[in-house]
């Protein structure tokens, strides 16, 4: 089995896990975790994606040993819904804040935040080495959507990979109402970053074995781990994904 995902920091026979280590499975087989919240997923060309946690382990010498066999899980493979309405609130199509981007995501403004006048538009904030930065989303009638793309993050010249921003937050303004609302946090993770294109590399590479090749299940699977892992990804922006690992 291969490593595709690691949140926190895992050991096995004494050496750190690492996007793309092959760990050889046995009944017997345990690893280190460093934290009891830490979780590893893997891929198998013959059984697909599971997920490794600590739910039942013991700590040693402050260090969590985890036996694989009592805590290996499928994972779960999401529904298909891209809740995309003009008539659905952007607290509901933002869901969790979390979202995963080639160049951008645009997602449908209902009446409420679109009136013809200048004055309204939607705020971008956040944190990057120290400084307080913030970037104007305007609202255009004739287009009533809020992209959230990768050229917000830049400082000057500086294009600033968004998983190194913090305190991501995004508002909505009106001057003619006196309104300042605050929407939701944001996480926002690029496909472009080296590390996560190594770590997708890895998982398409594993899932298309398990499924010989097909197509609609590798695009589901891929779906899933993308958007419980790091937040939600239209199909248009996925099948581009997948064309350009395709080619790379």
């Amino acid at each position: 089995m291969i490593v595709c995902h690691i949140d926190g920091h895992v050991a096995y026979n004494g050496l750190p896990v690492r996007v793309g280590s092959e760990i050889p499975y046995t009944d017997d087989l345990e690893l280190d975790f460093s934290t009891g919240q830490d979780i590893v997923v893997v891929v198998s060309p013959e059984k697909g994606r599971y997920v490794i946690s600590a739910r039942n382990s013991m700590v040693v010498g402050g260090i969590v040993k985890v036996r694989v066999r009592e805590n290996f899980v499928p994972c779960p493979m999401l529904r298909d819904g891209e809740r995309m309405s003009a008539e659905t609130d952007i607290h509901d199509l933002l869901r969790d804040g979390r979202f995963s981007i080639l160049d951008s995501v645009s997602l449908p403004l209902n009446a409420a935040y679109v009136d013809d006048h200048a004055n309204q538009y939607f705020l971008l904030s956040y944190q990057y080495n120290g400084r307080q930065l913030a970037k104007k989303i305007a609202i255009s009638p004739s287009h009533p959507y809020l992209t959230l793309s990768a050229d917000l993050f830049r400082s000057y010249d500086e294009q600033i990979d968004p998983a190194h921003a913090q305190q991501i937050e995004l508002y909505f303004h009106d001057a003619d109402k006196d309104l300042s609302e605050k929407i939701t946090d944001l996480k926002i993770t690029s496909l472009l970053s080296e590390s996560t294109i190594e770590e997708l590399r890895v998982l398409v590479s594993g899932i298309r074995a398990y499924t010989n090749n097909d197509e609609a299940l590798t695009f589901q699977e891929v779906k899933s781990h993308i958007e419980e892992f790091y937040g939600q990804i239209s199909n248009v922006t996925l099948q581009n994904y997948l064309r350009m690992m395709a080619v790379r």
